[in-house]
């Protein structure tokens, strides 16, 4: 429960905070369309550079401390923006920087969050334990998203991401509260040496065909998603025209329906089963994500492809998540699920990276409209790898009735 309420209320900041750092950029300093690629890039690299020391170094050590004190540093680094911002200082190189360090401090949170998830709960909980905490977080979500927009508008920017800075801190304490000890980790017979450590993550998902296939959509989805995740902010804003406001109360429906995607995880896969609400959920990321590419102007007509983006991509990609992350903790021993996240954070960041620097190159040559409809490509690439796959035999989590 103290889990859950200090993940709820650092989304809340982070949906925040992810709106607001490109509006600074877009609206502020004036960036252009390959400047804002860039800072998502900077958000990026760490998960690129720092999953796989993260991922032994928490398999050495106790989760919960790694928790808190991410969440610590994140928002120490999140607040420089609003400091810079009132003394008149504020410039895209320590936007550069902020989004690099918020990523190291978020890539050792995320690695150890879905580590320590399995000791607080037993392994037949893990869907359902999953889905509440996504559920919570579309809430947080919901309201993170619109408040965003109107934060922006009527405040700034930066008053913006120190709402986000301030969330982390609660989190923190929250984390911190939690009475239950986690059960003792069993050292690794190469301990000493981070780089065979770090290996060990790439040959588990190596030698098991379900965990190398599973691990191999997310990150075919990562590289599509980055590239329409590139230009969706400057499509909204400089090519429809469409005002913060207006944009964080459209991507805050987004949430309503990330919560009815995590409240259906559980009876779609069981009356479906886990391989086909897999393919199913991806094929719907591909259509949602395809709608916003048809919009012209600031319309009627424009706000539903926008808004139909939120009702097909969002609950689409919360029932993809939470099945993806359960079945890989049911697959995978604890003892070295740390390393297996820093090597799953690596290859999806790698091609995130890659996804977010094509998308700014397409976004510069082409606009942001025809990168946006390429991105979208994704859902349906991602869809096929998995039906021409070993888990398309899966109807159930490993060792699950």
């Amino acid at each position: 429960m103290r889990l859950w309420v200090g993940q709820t209320v650092s989304v809340f900041g982070s949906m925040v905070g992810n709106l607001a750092l490109p509006w600074v950029a877009l609206i502020s300093l004036n960036a252009t369309p390959f400047q804002v690629a860039m800072l998502g890039m900077m958000a990026l690299i760490p998960g690129f550079l720092v999953g796989l020391f993260a991922g032994v170094l928490i398999d050495r050590l106790p989760r919960k401390p790694v928790l808190i004190w991410s969440d610590v540093g994140r928002f120490v680094v999140l607040s420089s923006v609003p400091i810079a911002a009132l003394f008149g200082g504020l410039e895209m190189l320590q936007l550069y920087l902020v989004a690099f360090l918020n990523g190291v401090f978020g890539t050792f949170f995320d690695i150890a969050y879905h580590a320590y998830l399995p000791s607080l709960i037993r392994q037949d909980e893990l869907i359902e334990g999953n889905s509440k905490l996504s559920a919570s977080a579309s809430v947080a979500e919901t309201s993170g998203f619109g408040m965003a927009g109107w934060l922006v508008q009527m405040l700034s920017a930066p008053v913006a991401i120190f709402v986000d800075a301030v969330s982390f801190l609660v989190s923190a304490l929250s984390i911190a509260s939690i009475a239950k000890l986690e059960p003792p980790l069993e050292k690794p017979e190469i301990e000493g040496n981070v780089w065979l450590e770090a290996k060990t993550g790439f040959v588990i998902i190596w030698h098991q065909p379900t965990v190398r296939t599973l691990i191999g959509s997310s990150v075919v989805l990562a590289f599509f998603g980055r590239i329409f995740g590139s230009m969706i902010i400057v499509f909204t804003t400089r090519e429809l025209g469409l005002l913060p406001g207006l944009q964080g109360t459209i991507f805050a429906l987004g949430g309503v329906t990330s919560l009815l995607g995590a409240l259906l995880a559980v009876p779609l896969t069981k009356r479906f089963g886990l391989a086909a609400t897999l393919v199913f959920s991806m094929l719907m990321i591909g259509l949602g994500m395809l709608a916003p590419s048809f919009a012209v102007g600031t319309g009627a007509f424009s706000i539903v492809l926008l808004l139909l983006n939120q009702c097909l991509t969002d609950p689409a990609w919360t029932l993809h998540n939470i099945n993806e992350v359960s079945l890989r903790q049911s697959l995978i021993p604890n003892e070295v699920l740390g390393r297996v996240n820093g090597s799953l954070r690596f290859l999806e960041f790698g091609a995130s990276l890659l996804g977010m620097f094509l998308g700014g190159i397409l976004g510069e040559v082409f606009g942001a409209r025809v990168t946006l409809m390429i991105g979208a490509l994704g859902g349906f690439v991602a869809a096929i790898w998995l039906l021409f796959s070993p888990i398309w035999r899966l109807r159930h989590l490993e060792g699950s009735a």
